[in-house]
């Protein structure tokens, strides 16, 4: 390897990444997140940059720049599952060699000799490490890659140009802005460049030390600041991931809180250095053990702390990028307290940390080379097993459920997967486990729901709408309402393709437009209401029809399919 041109390393870099994750590019779309956003992304017809960056209604996540990628794979590659995950894994691969740029010349600035040959070392344990896994192999956790995409680069223009120029500190700054627009974890940079500054920063002294230090750091300060601004504007001032963490968190315990915090702590951590067991359901951790190590873990680190050098500088940089996942853990908002794909950025800085202590390792060279492809080896058995995992939702929620057996999600989506390959008898014992396990969890009747159509399926179309209705009258969660109504919609568009009565078909009109007006209020989507004013059409009743095509044009946008089809409805209804 150290015969090889840092162009040579960058190629290997490239072929060792795409090599590894080569089954990736044939996993399916993932049950969860996945599949909902790629229906979302082929019901989308244009795109539409103020409603992406300025939406003004609350939300739970505001990343822009994630929805802006999808959109190209939405109208180039019409969403097929295997160039989105060619992209994930492309994106891993540019990250592999920006981490191979960026540990260079943080090695030149360290002064560490051959500085190249380590930060090969570095890039290939990020690339190999099997935490990264999940961020690459879930499509919709291209939020964790985009996120690193542009805060590597910000970080490397910032250390090759930005401590010389202060232009390009602000070139820096802007992708600074766009990884925050990615995902929020990419604040982490802000205190990462503080931190650097005070480590080793610029060759002066004193006052003018401190001066330039802070005129170095302005840009990414005043970039945090817009980024909040932008984001509260954006959400219509009700920026509801804020506070739903804000808000759970100030809601529990202080002595609570703080114990989550240290064994979330702690957990991170450990999973850095040792990734296994690999799991996509994390929820049951040991609290004893992660709290105690969570406390050794953050005296190690407020140790590194007051070293300053470049070994505490590389440990701190892990630690700093996955601090912004810990109120999630506390807070629970997401599909799971503790996720994996939260230690992507981290995982560069423990690469950079690993590599450091490998070079420092009193071995002859043979041994610490030796160590060294061992650590790989075994990183990439990892990685590629868990990419074999990752191909299809059976066996991903097979070995999720293995090793959380009491995750009530998990077990649903298990039963998903065992139910489209006809395997009934199994997917309703799943689904039966999950309504045990759910107890009073706001999606406590989606396993119900499941249960109800698969014992449903020889049932007349009567007698399953009246199970769906009886839960949609018990129900409080929105998401579950919403459920039940598309399937009550789906049923009835059933019948009405497979009747003749000529008596029943107009009251299956009606039935639908209730259910369709029900979802309107739930979802404020224009194609329900351009749905009923097909419908109304359909009775006779050309008033109604045009009022309902008329309200669907105001609420949407004049290129959706729907809305250019109500025009042209409401002109022949004037004829």
């Amino acid at each position: 390897m150290t015969r090889l041109s840092d162009k040579g390393k960058v190629l290997f870099i490239l072929f060792v990444t795409l090599g590894i994750y080569y089954p990736s590019v044939f996993g399916e779309i993932n049950s969860v997140d996945d599949q909902e956003m790629i229906t979302a992304l082929i019901n989308t017809t244009h795109i539409d940059l103020k409603e992406l960056f300025l939406p003004f209604r609350p939300f739970d996540y505001y990343r822009p720049i994630l929805w802006l990628s999808f959109l190209f794979d939405r109208f180039l590659f019409q969403c097929n599952e295997i160039f989105m995950h060619l992209n994930n894994i492309l994106i891993h691969a540019m990250n592999g060699v920006l981490v191979f740029l960026i540990a260079r010349e943080l090695n030149r600035i360290f002064k560490i000799d051959n500085a190249s040959y380590y930060a090969l070392f570095a890039s290939l344990i990020f690339i190999l490490h099997p935490v990264n896994t999940e961020a690459v192999n879930f499509i919709s956790g291209r939020t964790d890659l985009l996120a690193g995409l542009f805060t590597f680069s910000a970080l490397l223009i910032f250390l090759l140009f930005g401590l010389k120029n202060y232009i390009w500190c602000w070139l820096s700054s802007i992708l600074y802005l766009l990884a925050l627009l990615s995902k929020e974890v990419a604040m982490g940079l802000l205190p990462a460049i503080f931190l650097f500054l005070t480590i080793k920063g610029i060759p002066l002294e004193g006052d003018r030390k401190i001066k330039e230090s802070l005129k170095l750091l302005l840009p990414f300060i005043l970039i945090t600041v817009f980024y909040f601004v932008l984001r509260f504007i954006a959400s219509g001032h009700s920026d509801e991931g804020v506070m739903k963490a804000i808000g759970a968190s100030v809601n529990t315990d202080l002595l609570v809180r703080t114990g989550s915090a240290i064994k979330a702590f702690g957990f991170y951590i450990k999973k850095l250095f040792i990734p296994i067991p690999l799991n996509f359901g994390i929820i049951d951790i040991n609290r004893t053990f992660y709290f105690w190590f969570g406390l050794i873990a953050l005296a190690v680190s407020l140790y590194l702390l007051l070293r300053r050098d470049n070994l505490s500088f590389y440990f701190l940089l892990a630690i700093i990028f996955f601090l912004p996942a810990i109120p999630v853990a506390i807070s629970i908002i997401a599909w799971t307290p503790l996720a994996e794909r939260y230690l992507y950025i981290s995982s560069f800085g423990i690469s950079m940390f690993v590599a450091k202590l490998w070079a420092n390792l009193p071995f002859q060279r043979r041994l610490s080379e030796f160590l060294v492809l061992a650590l790989l080896i075994i990183s990439a058995l990892i990685t590629v097993n868990r990419n074999i995992i990752w191909q299809s939702n059976l066996t991903l929620y097979a070995d999720t459920i293995k090793k959380s057996p009491n995750f009530a999600p998990a077990r649903n989506e298990y039963g998903l997967a065992l139910m489209r390959l006809g395997r009934y008898d199994e997917a309703l014992e799943q689904f039966r486990q999950a309504q045990k396990l759910a107890g009073n969890s706001k999606y406590k009747e989606l396993p119900v729901l499941n249960i109800i159509a698969i014992e449903g399926r020889n049932k007349k179309p009567e007698d399953l709408k009246k199970d769906y209705l009886k839960v949609l009258e018990i129900t409080k969660s929105h998401k579950i309402k919403s459920e039940i109504l598309r399937r009550l919609i789906k049923i009835t568009e059933d019948e009405i393709r497979n009747t003749n009565n000529e008596v029943k078909r107009p009251l299956l009109f009606k039935e639908e437009i209730d259910y369709l007006e029900r979802l309107f209020k739930l979802e404020r989507n224009g194609f329900y209401l351009y749905r009923i004013g097909q419908l109304n059409l359909a009775l006779g009743d050309r008033f109604k029809a045009k009022r309902y095509f008329s309200e669907a044009i105001a609420i949407s946008s004049p290129e959706e399919y729907f809305a250019v089809n109500a025009k042209k409805l409401i002109e022949k209804i004037e004829e």
